[in-house]
């Protein structure tokens, strides 16, 4: 659906996404008050952001609705930390992991997280196989996200019904215009932040290894690969490697 609406005439009319976001009767002070634009402004940045969580394949947001709404094959997760570790930092033989590499570790997942099981989305090469997604759920930041889209909707189901009412003669009570927020936008906002990270489980429906690999995807947009060596694993315990210093008395 979002594909089609990106090809259809006046997608990139900018016009056009005013009417969609903005009341008519209001449009006069789009052109005369910086602060109304601003703020229109960071409406359409979240417009923006919407279209992209629905849209993004490297991370499959758009099955979690269904998964949440649904309950089948989700699983909330709040015992479990994920980060990296420089590979300097860790010991090549032996199970000590030295107290200092945890405290310099590169946090992926610091919060609690969401995983489902879905199948990655259908592209140009077919079908794939079941998926093992993972989603940071930071709830400051989801608290102001939720707040930030239930504003956008909240605009662009008013315009539409405003108009309605407008051509079609309906005497019907409209939901008020909600006040529209100076900010944040989705980068002050979100960042770069780790929206969720995929693992493959089950090869594609064909019979053929799956081709979409582990992948952690960001708010930002890009992504990063990952090479997983699971021969390579190893069982380790954090050391205290402050308890071998001598303390030496002052002269």
């Amino acid at each position: 659906m979002f594909k089609a609406i990106q090809t259809c005439e006046g997608c990139d009319d900018m016009s056009v996404h005013l009417s969609l976001l903005l009341p008519r009767p209001l449009h006069h002070r789009f052109e005369t008050d910086p602060d109304v634009r601003h703020a229109v402004d960071v409406l359409h940045k979240w417009l923006e952001h919407t279209v992209e969580l629905l849209t993004r394949s490297d991370i499959h947001v758009a099955a979690a609705n269904n998964k949440y709404k649904h309950g089948l094959a989700v699983r909330p997760r709040a015992d479990e930390r994920i980060s990296f570790l420089k590979a300097e930092a860790v010991p090549r033989e032996g199970d000590a992991l030295p107290a200092d590499a945890v405290r310099a570790e590169i946090p992926i997942f610091d919060k609690p997280f969401v995983e489902y099981l879905a199948k990655g989305p259908k592209d140009d090469s077919g079908e794939h196989g079941l998926e093992l997604t993972r989603l940071r759920l930071d709830t400051s930041a989801l608290l102001v996200e939720s707040t930030m889209l239930a504003t956008v909707y909240g605009a662009l189901f008013h315009v539409a019904a405003a108009e309605h009412a407008a051509w079609s003669g309906t005497d019907a009570r409209i939901a008020p215009y909600p006040s529209l927020p100076m900010g944040p936008t989705p980068q002050q906002l979100l960042g770069g932040a780790v929206v969720g990270m995929r693992s493959p489980v089950t090869f594609r429906p064909d019979g053929t290894p799956p081709t979409r690999g582990h992948a952690i995807g960001f708010a930002n947009g890009q992504w990063v690969g990952l090479d997983v060596d699971y021969n390579g694993r190893r069982a380790m315990r954090v050391t205290d490697d402050t308890t071998d210093r001598v303390e030496h008395p002052p002269a």
